[in-house]
């Protein structure tokens, strides 16, 4: 196995706590209600879609989430602008090392295509990827594989012959939908997630590393069929 497709919010940067106050931010504004993490939850790894097709219905907003969504971008962008991009410990490092080693990677994510190349280009990682797919171009969202399925065409690669490294219990679901090896990475910013489905969980990324490594070495001296 040598193609890697990494999700971004959550394995490659440490975006979810800030997603979950500035959309509060915005809620607390427009209607006097917040949400707890817990819900929030259900929408790590999912797209903006889903998200605001949700708080349409739960929280009664009368049509008003494409005003919203535009207040909760511009509250984002100013973090951003403020703070930056925090990257998951270890993944830069863990990028270029393996992009040394000869991985095929993309990015298979999520987020707005804006989001995903702006992290890529400020962690200083975007020249190691082949590919960087958004959830939002294709017809279902993850749990769906369909991300994952793009971005391994993408990379001209079999989804046999992708690992996924997730942090989400909806992007673990995708993949293992796509028929693709799947490390779970516990990250404590992401909720009580549950990566149960994937291959193998992990607590840091360089655990992952070691992992890709075993699991590109039996594939390589498996006798051909």
């Amino acid at each position: 196995m040598k193609t890697i497709l990494f999700d971004m919010d959550g394995v490659l940067v440490a975006t979810e706590r800030m997603h979950y106050e500035a959309l509060n931010d915005v809620l607390a504004q427009a209607i006097g209600r917040t949400m707890d993490w817990e819900y929030y939850a259900m929408f790590v790894g999912s797209t903006n879609a889903f998200m605001w097709s949700t708080l349409e219905k739960d929280f009664a907003l009368g049509g008003t989430s494409p005003a919203l969504h535009e207040a909760y971008t511009r509250r984002k962008q100013q973090v951003l602008a403020r703070d930056g991009y925090t990257p998951v410990e270890g993944a830069p490092e863990l990028v270029r090392a393996l992009a040394k080693q000869g991985y095929r990677m993309a990015v298979a994510s999520s987020s707005p295509m804006c989001d995903i190349q702006a992290a890529m280009q400020e962690l200083g990682i975007i020249d190691c990827f082949e590919a960087l797919v958004s959830g939002e171009t294709v017809e279902h969202p993850k749990p769906a594989p369909d991300v994952f399925y793009k971005a391994a065409a993408c990379v001209h690669s079999a989804p046999a012959d992708c690992v996924v490294i997730e942090d989400s219990a909806n992007g673990v679901r995708a993949a293992k939908a796509a028929g693709m090896t799947c490390i779970g990475l516990r990250n404590p910013d992401s909720g009580n997630q549950d990566l149960s489905l994937a291959d193998y969980i992990v607590d840091t990324l360089w655990d992952a590393k070691a992992y890709i490594e075993k699991v590109s070495s039996i594939s390589e001296t498996e006798p051909t069929k």
